[in-house]
């Protein structure tokens, strides 16, 4: 199985704070077809795509000692990635993002 739903992408976004008064959205579209979605190392680069797409859209991280701005960072991160992880609906994705144990089955005859 090349992707799991409808659609070969998925939009990673968030609500960015702009000058901490009003609220944005910005969004970046994750490609996954090339990956299978049931092998551990596919969800794994999967889970660094999102990173990567969550830390774009959350503006990068803020400058060391501004812990108010990591705060807000780290939050608006998380945010991204739990939204991103829950709407492609992939066990094994969203198990190595929760950091559960992987199910694993032995090889048949």
């Amino acid at each position: 199985m090349k992707r799991l739903g409808t659609s070969a992408s998925v939009a990673v976004s968030a609500l960015l704070l702009a000058g901490f008064s009003a609220q944005a959205e910005e969004k970046v579209a994750v490609h996954y077809n090339d990956l299978n979605l049931t092998s551990s190392a596919d969800a794994a680069t999967l889970l660094k795509r999102f990173e990567a797409a969550s830390e774009h859209v959350c503006g990068g991280r803020p400058m060391v000692g501004n812990l108010h701005a990591q705060g807000i960072h780290d939050a608006c991160v998380k945010e991204a990635m739990d939204h991103a992880v829950a709407s492609i609906h992939a066990p094994l994705v969203a198990s190595l993002y929760n950091k559960e144990p992987v199910p694993y089955r032995l090889a048949g005859r």
